[in-house]
């Protein structure tokens, strides 16, 4: 039989990161696609994206901190031991740090 139990999602949090990625694209998506020397033109579309790169990291970082807690905080109330989640947040940074040198180095980031 398949379980039907679904993790519980916090709205809030997933609301957050929707804006924190769409400031993201939009970020990228300006910088990288327009001219610069026409973004600089547009004054309006400069400074929102201004203000988008300077808010959306930030706002990411502190979500993607926080859903950390909360995912361990549901595993250690689980019985996962310290040192296996330790284990696993480890592994798992250094595989985004990996991932992420890879994708700097064939110029698809920064």
């Amino acid at each position: 039989m398949i379980s039907t139990n679904k993790a519980k999602r916090i709205k809030s949090i997933d609301t957050m990161r929707g804006l924190a990625l769409f400031m993201m694209i939009y970020t990228h998506y300006t910088h990288r696609i327009l001219n610069s020397s026409f973004l600089q033109s547009q004054i309006c579309l400069y400074q929102t994206a201004r203000f988008c790169s300077f808010f959306s990291v930030p706002l990411f970082y502190y979500i993607a901190g926080h859903s950390l807690m909360i995912s361990t905080y549901k595993k250690l109330s689980a019985g996962y031991s310290d040192t296996i989640l330790t284990k696993y947040i480890v592994a798992r940074a250094f595989i985004i740090y990996i991932l992420g040198f890879i994708l700097n180095l064939r110029g698809v980031v920064g």
